[in-house]
């Protein structure tokens, strides 16, 4: 399906449905990944539309909603759902840890019921220890200041990295600027393939990144793209980084 900076264009969706008849449609609506754009609310609304009409069911995968930096949050598509066609999506590993793989699911009785058995089916549930920690996590009621911590520091983290790609990167460069979520989307200009040159980056100046073409269908898009990660490192760390980054790409580009 079709994107712009605001998430699934709703008219290509629509066509799409009608042409493929499809099951289920899997989103990101809140600084997706790898973009880091966000649905607004009448397009939510309207894909809550869509799975009633054309009967199939939205995955709603909305792990980083509680990560919001700037602007107000927006209801989740879940609550525009009168019909029970949307499954709500959550993970701890994205507030809590990254090694605690338990997530949370908002749907009717009939979806958690196929979704158990897939479950099963898969590795037969979570380990039992990451759902006590997650369990004792929420109920000792520190989730609140927990999230107040972590959003001004990932706040200076992410205006820090946009600030350095707007300060290192080559002339022409375009990138996403969420409003939270944990990722940067670049665009290059020129010609460079983020993908084959990946190696390169890792042994000359060891920094590395996410190629872009890997989150296309078609392999020949995304070519000179990239996603960027900004919450695992302090953020003169991260400018450092980008510094070497944009430095190497603006060599290679000058080579073509």
């Amino acid at each position: 399906v079709a994107t712009d900076d605001q998430g699934l264009i709703i008219e290509d969706l629509e066509a799409k449905i009608k042409e493929h008849r499809p099951k289920i449609l899997y989103t990101i609506p809140t600084f997706q990944n790898p973009t880091g754009n966000t649905i607004p609310l009448e397009r939510r609304k309207r894909i809550a539309q869509l799975a009633a009409e054309y009967d199939f069911v939205v995955m709603e995968d909305d792990p980083y909603c509680d990560l919001r930096y700037k602007g107000e949050p927006i209801a989740p598509i879940k609550a525009f759902d009168t019909t029970g066609h949307v499954a709500l999506i959550n993970s701890f590993s994205k507030i809590l840890a990254p090694g605690l793989r338990v997530g949370a699911v908002v749907a009717s009785p009939e979806i958690i019921e196929k979704l158990i058995v897939t479950k099963q089916g898969a590795d037969t549930h979570s380990t039992n220890l990451a759902q006590a920690i997650c369990a004792e996590f929420l109920n000792s009621g520190v989730l609140p200041n927990h999230l107040k911590n972590m959003v001004p520091l990932y706040t200076e983290r992410l205006e820090g990295m946009l600030a350095a790609i707007e300060k290192y990167f080559p002339k022409g460069t375009k990138y996403t600027k969420p409003e939270g979520g944990l990722f940067v989307w670049v665009d290059l200009p020129g010609d460079l393939d983020t993908h084959l040159l990946l190696e390169k980056a890792a042994k000359e100046i060891k920094v590395s990144y996410v190629p872009g073409a890997p989150f296309f269908l078609n392999p020949e898009e995304g070519k000179n793209s990239l996603r960027l990660n900004f919450s695992s490192n302090i953020a003169d760390r991260n400018e450092y980084g980008l510094q070497l980054l944009g430095e190497f790409f603006t060599k290679e580009l000058n080579k073509l």
